[in-house]
């Protein structure tokens, strides 16, 4: 592991708003959404799957309960007005710089009583690896539309770990194969870091926002509860960040998992 070589917040003042967001590596803002506009978003979403292209879908290991929907705002336009307000595009902004845009947005459901968790991992390292994003210009918004409650899988951020970066090449010990890879495991060295850092658990209630730095290391349980827990994860990337070839040589991955066909200002 070595120290971050790139800025946290790319502006040239940061504001006490985000001081916090500096030093652990991760936000939250109270009844940042209207909570009526939160339930409108809910309602299309739960059952949205059943009407999605099977490409966009990942499934939990019975092969038939639905795990992640990618490409929410292709598929449902009208949310991306919903979600992706002048109010939130300008804390992107605060953080990354004038110029941003949609790098994917997608659902995470979890089921009762069987919604798997997430491992430790850092998306940053995969779409640096995979995609060919060069820096850690990204910030992560995490949306509620159930309550986030202990039992439920809530996701939980490995504090400052945003501050530290693992040179790396993927091999079967380290990645496993999910749709597309998107989501993978620590490497080692990560993993050790972990041992060395504190754990915050992020509870929150819909129309509440969370924003956590993609260099940062999170996970989240598996859903223990008797109740389904939906939650809406747009990224927002800098235009001056913009994909490259990826690292590993391989092909892009499709358009909803990681643009780069659509990568113009919102």
């Amino acid at each position: 592991m070595r120290p971050r070589n790139a800025p946290i917040v790319w502006t040239p003042e940061i504001s006490p708003e985000l001081e916090l967001y500096v030093q652990h590596g991760y936000q939250k803002e109270e009844t940042f959404y209207d909570l009526e506009k939160i339930k409108e978003v809910r309602e299309v979403s739960e059952s949205l799957w059943t009407k999605c292209p099977k490409e966009n879908l990942v499934f939990e290991d019975d092969g038939t309960t639905i795990r992640s929907v990618y490409g929410l705002f292709e598929i449902v336009p009208s949310l991306k007005d919903i979600l992706v307000t002048p109010k939130l595009i300008e804390l992107a902004e605060s953080i990354l710089g004038p110029g941003v845009y949609i790098h994917q947005s997608k659902l995470n459901y979890k089921n009762a009583n069987s919604g798997r968790g997430f491992s430790w991992h850092s998306d940053f390292t995969v779409w640096n690896w995979e995609d060919g994003m060069i820096k850690p210009r990204c910030v992560l918004f995490l949306i509620p539309l159930d309550p986030i409650s202990l039992d439920n899988g809530p996701l939980m951020i490995a504090v400052g770990s945003h501050r530290y970066y693992d040179d790396f090449l993927w091999d079967e010990e380290d990645a496993y194969s999910e749709y597309g890879r998107d989501i993978a495991q620590c490497t080692k060295d990560q993993l050790s870091m972990l041992s060395s850092l504190p754990v915050d658990t992020l509870l929150g209630d819909p129309g509440d926002l969370f924003y956590f730095d993609s260099n940062a290391l999170h996970a989240s349980e598996p859903n223990l509860s008797s109740k389904n827990r939906l939650t809406a994860l747009v990224t927002i990337n800098s235009i001056h960040n913009k994909l490259k070839n990826p690292l590993s040589g391989e092909v892009h991955r499709p358009d909803f998992v990681s643009n780069k066909d659509h990568m113009e200002a919102i």
